[in-house]
């Protein structure tokens, strides 16, 4: 009886540091994402909303928390270190010119697109081409349509060249590239620049 005591005791004795080093790693990890609890949250929401993609970092709770989440998202995110689609804010140089006149309306506007990259490859075939690939892009899922008021006009330009439209991604994902609303050709990205 005495033996079995102790084979116990040396049993929780060796156990012991590994719980404490579990807890201190979860405790370090928990403390340096401030972002976990909405990222949980979001997961939450998705699940409860039939699947629909509620991405995480949208403003939630507060307006801090949110500019908090992006800086955490700029800086992680990469396009080496993700294999995902995600919407990013661009800002685009927006011009409208009257085609009478001449007299132009300009502005930057920033507007959300598709920013990643997706998993692709080919599989070997005993058929022509002796390959199967499947080359799968970013690009939107769904799109809205947003108007935009340009506020750099010329003198005496018409206020109609004021309105500017443009198509917003509303949720982006990695998919085959449609040729009927997209242009598939591209040049090599160098991943250095972005």
């Amino acid at each position: 009886m005495e033996n079995k005591t102790k084979t116990t005791m040396v049993l929780v004795e060796m156990r012991l540091p590994i719980v404490i080093v579990t807890i201190i790693i979860s405790l370090i990890f928990i403390l340096t994402l401030p972002s976990l609890s909405t990222t949980v949250t979001a997961m939450v929401e998705t699940a409860m909303n039939g699947g629909r993609n509620v991405h995480p970092f949208t403003p939630a709770a507060s307006n801090k928390e949110w500019r908090i989440n992006e800086k955490i998202r700029r800086k992680f995110l990469t396009v080496q270190r993700t294999l995902d689609c995600h919407e990013r804010s661009f800002t685009f140089k927006a011009v409208r010119t009257d085609p009478e006149t001449g007299l132009q309306c300009r502005d930057y506007i920033r507007l959300l697109s598709c920013w990643g990259r997706c998993s692709s490859g080919e599989i070997s075939d005993y058929r022509f081409p002796y390959k199967r690939s499947f080359h799968n892009v970013c690009i939107h899922d769904l799109v809205e349509k947003r108007r935009y008021e340009l506020t750099d006009c010329d003198p005496g330009a018409p206020e109609s060249l004021r309105s500017y439209e443009a198509m917003v991604a509303r949720r982006c994902v990695c998919r085959r590239c449609e040729t009927s609303s997209i242009n598939c050709e591209s040049s090599s990205i160098d991943l250095d620049y972005i």
